[in-house]
């Protein structure tokens, strides 16, 4: 809401990076990486071969770092700078399969670009992670559907390492909760429940409460059932039923 609608976007001086990541490791030694906590950290491919120079040149790589990304702008060179300098896990926001949700949500998606990015990804030896949502803005049960078979094609050809399922929950002050709220869509006041992993505290004429916590479920087990399938066909079926009975 602060920056998409223009190029708000401010990257932080590499030298500066690079001395913090050395003041930190100086005083913490047991320290293993970082994790770069800002909502897209390759907004800019310059920045990123930059940095992951910078971090290579002053025999940092030897940490491990996770970060959030967009995949629209991630390419193989960017995704290789990053491995070599001790990337190991991107967070990438996948979020709904469905046109119509993305539209809503005032997010692009591009299912072929996603599955291209992750391949190469997998390639390189990075690990994915991909967030996605249910519930959103005009998302029904069938719409919601399409995100729940994407997950499963994923984690089942083994693109993703893990993932992130939420319910769209509208945050006070956002323009997401002023919609809801201008129609009646609010179920709940209650600030517990808004924390997108238990309750839905929307509800939409085609689409109830219930039926949205329903698929965040069913989204939940088609992820932990191909997640458990593609462990077993890994490491065979004798050490994990060895694992579930110890």
């Amino acid at each position: 809401h602060l920056y998409y609608d223009q190029p708000n976007w401010r990257p932080r001086n590499v030298g500066s990076i690079i001395e913090e990541i050395r003041y930190l490791k100086n005083k913490y030694p047991l320290m293993e990486g970082v994790f770069f906590d800002e909502e897209d950290h390759n907004t800019q491919k310059s920045f990123i071969m930059a940095l992951t120079k910078a971090i290579r040149d002053n025999d940092l790589h030897h940490l491990k770092y996770n970060a959030m990304c967009g995949y629209w702008s991630l390419d193989r060179e960017m995704m290789e700078s990053m491995r070599s300098a001790g990337y190991y896990k991107l967070r990438i926001g996948v979020e709904t399969a469905s046109p119509a949700v993305a539209h809503a949500m005032h997010k692009k998606i591009d299912i072929p670009r996603l599955i291209r990015v992750l391949k190469e990804a997998r390639d390189i030896g990075l690990h994915m992670y991909g967030t996605f949502t249910i519930g959103a803005p005009e998302a029904t049960r069938k719409e919601d559907l399409k995100t729940v078979r994407l997950i499963r094609d994923l984690v089942r050809s083994g693109l993703l390492y893990d993932l992130q399922i939420s319910i769209c929950t509208p945050q006070p002050g956002t323009p997401f909760y002023q919609w809801a709220r201008s129609r009646g869509y609010l179920r709940s006041t209650d600030w517990n429940e808004y924390d997108g992993a238990t309750h839905a505290v929307v509800s939409y004429p085609k689409y109830p409460q219930k039926e949205i916590e329903d698929t965040f479920h069913l989204a939940r087990e088609v992820y932990y059932a191909e997640a458990r399938n593609r462990q077993r066909a890994q490491e065979g079926f004798w050490p994990c039923l060895k694992r579930s009975f110890a």
